[in-house]
C-alpha cells in the first residue's frame, strides 16, 4: 500500500479468521503485520441474498471504524465481485474515503482492490490485497 493517513507505505501480511454465525451472517478477525505496529480488524459481515448486497462493519484497532456497503454480482462460472464504498472518516486530522472491489475467484483465492481519497483529493489506487486460504495451492497472479 502507498503511504497514507492510515500508515506507512509497504507490504502487509496477516491472518483472517472467518466464522459463520447464522444464515448469511459472518464475523472475522484480521490480524495484520508489516507496517509499524501490528493491528487487528474485527468485522461483522451480513449478506442479503435477495438483493445481492453486502454490509461489512469493520472495527480497526488503530482507532477507527469503517462501514463498507455495496452490491455483489456474479456469473454462471462462479466468479463474483463486490463493489463497495465506505462513508468518510476522520483519522489523524485527515478526511479519508475508501472504496473498492473485492474479486472472488474461489473461496480459496480472492483479492481486494482499493482506492482512497484524502481530504478534497480524487480517489487514487490504494493497493491490492490478496487472500489465500491456508493450505491452498492457489497462487496470486
Amino acid at each position: 500500500v502507498p503511504e497514507s493517513p492510515l500508515g506507512a507505505a509497504g507490504e502487509l501480511s496477516g491472518v483472517d479468521t472467518v466464522r459463520h454465525l447464522r444464515d448469511c451472517t459472518y464475523e472475522s478477525r484480521l490480524q495484520v503485520k508489516g507496517l509499524g505496529p501490528a493491528f487487528t480488524v474485527k468485522s461483522l459481515i451480513v449478506f442479503d441474498r435477495q438483493v445481492g448486497y453486502i454490509v461489512k462493519l469493520e472495527q480497526d484497532s488503530r482507532g477507527f471504524q469503517l462501514l463498507e456497503t455495496g452490491v455483489i454480482g456474479g456469473d454462471a462460472g462462479g466468479y463474483f465481485s463486490h463493489h463497495w464504498q465506505a462513508p468518510e472518516i476522520t483519522y489523524k486530522g485527515k478526511r479519508v474515503r475508501l472504496q473498492g472491489t473485492s474479486f472472488f475467484a474461489s473461496p480459496e483465492n480472492y483479492r481486494v482492490r482499493m482506492q482512497m481519497a484524502v481530504d478534497d483529493q480524487p480517489f487514487t489506487a490504494y493497493g491490492t490485497l490478496w487472500w489465500r486460504r491456508e493450505g491452498s495451492t492457489a497462487v496470486p497472479k
